[in-house]
């Protein structure tokens, strides 16, 4: 037999541990692996609804540990207040006791002697002056028919006043009208043809709903000038004819005033009230209204005026005009 048939080939496998050890590499490299890519659990997220969160705990758990030293420091705290108090108390209560007791009792002394402004001083300073009437004028123009005619003065320089008047004759109010008066300016309140069945023998003016109203200075900072560019008319050719002179058709014991009026301002006025009135030898001796109307700007007006009773003299007519400014619906846009 040869040689080849009787050899035996002999191959070394690996042993059991050579081919493991590849094997527990690749798993040690794979768990790295895993480690590295599996995300870290958030703790916040595990946490039931409703729980303590972990702050809460661990500031609890910092209090427990240092709860005595919390306490100290709470009670030295309020202890330093209150010894402050009580020292800034019986400091103020000793002063006043040894030293500020007897300066009140000086103070009061000199209240007592001071000249101190009343209330009504305080009031009339501050507020506005009452309304100054003249005493009433009458005049008997018929049988048992009277005029009656007060002069009265508002005295403040910055207050307009609007009110309600009565004329009170005999203890009785007789008559009941509203009217006006600008700042620092004065005017005649007047009742004309009042029949009576009595003689008046006392006679006085009353007011009620008496209304001041500041004038606003940032609106009108010159109430004079304000006042002086609205109130501008000229007045001419002033004319009282008696009835001697007169030519009425019907020859009654009437007589006539005659004027112009001019309308010097910028405004143009709906309604205004002329007051005329006569003079004789500086007393007044009649007075009258009349009521103009849609009186426009630059506009001139002839007035002829029969007066309803007879004036046998009179030396001077006197015209003023009373138109209210302060509101707007006595102007014409």
């Amino acid at each position: 037999m040869s040689k080849d048939i009787f050899s035996i080939k002999i191959e070394q496998k690996p042993s059991k541990k050579e081919d493991d050890r590849p094997k527990k590499e690749e798993r040690k490299t794979g768990d790295l692996q895993k480690k590295k890519t599996q995300p870290k659990a958030d703790i916040e997220k595990l946490q039931t609804p409703g729980a303590v969160d972990i702050k809460t705990l661990q500031w609890g758990m910092l209090y427990l540990k240092h709860r005595r030293k919390i306490k100290f420091s709470v009670y030295v705290f309020l202890i330093l207040i209150s010894a402050i108090t009580w020292y800034i108390f019986l400091k103020t209560f000793g002063e006043y006791w040894l030293v500020g007791q007897k300066l009140d009792e000086a103070m009061i002394g000199e209240i007592g002697k001071a000249n101190l402004i009343s209330h009504r001083q305080l009031v009339a300073h501050l507020g506005a002056r009452d309304l100054q009437v003249n005493s009433p004028q009458t005049f008997k123009i018929g049988p048992n028919v009277y005029d009656f005619v007060a002069l009265v003065a508002n005295p403040n320089d910055d207050f307009y006043v609007s009110f309600t008047y009565h004329f009170v004759v005999n203890g009785q109010i007789i008559s009941t009208s509203s009217d006006f008066i600008l700042p620092s300016e004065s005017k005649y309140l007047m009742l004309l043809g009042r029949e009576l069945n009595f003689r008046p023998s006392q006679v006085g003016v009353t007011f009620s709903k008496i209304d001041w109203r500041r004038i606003d200075g940032h609106q009108i900072p010159d109430w004079r000038a304000y006042r002086d560019q609205r109130i501008n008319f000229q007045i001419t050719d002033t004319k009282f004819i008696s009835p001697a002179r007169s030519n009425l058709s019907e020859k009654r014991d009437l007589s006539v005033v005659e004027f112009k009026i001019k309308n010097l301002s910028p405004f143009n006025y709906t309604k205004g009230e002329l007051l005329i009135l006569l003079f004789q030898r500086g007393k007044l001796v009649s007075a009258n209204k009349y009521v103009i109307e849609d009186f426009l700007s630059d506009e001139e007006r002839f007035i002829s005026l029969t007066w309803p009773h007879p004036i046998r003299r009179a030396d001077k007519v006197e015209v003023i005009p009373s138109f209210d400014i302060t509101k707007d619906i006595y102007f014409i846009p």
